[in-house]
């Protein structure tokens, strides 16, 4: 579906203002599609290569 990118990103801005269990309530935001993004990713390995350092 061609809203699925938006509900992700959307629900990513939304958990800067909403508690995290509303955001999930409203968005049906599911973790592990949340782990497969690009941004996840990224975030996931600038943490591990800080966590060497």
């Amino acid at each position: 579906m061609v809203l699925e990118p938006l509900e992700l990103l959307l629900s990513f801005f939304a958990s800067f203002v909403l508690e995290l269990p509303v955001v999930r309530e409203i968005m049906r935001w599911d973790m592990a599609v949340l782990r497969e993004s690009p941004w996840y990713q990224e975030i996931l390995k600038e943490g591990l290569e800080r966590g060497q350092q």
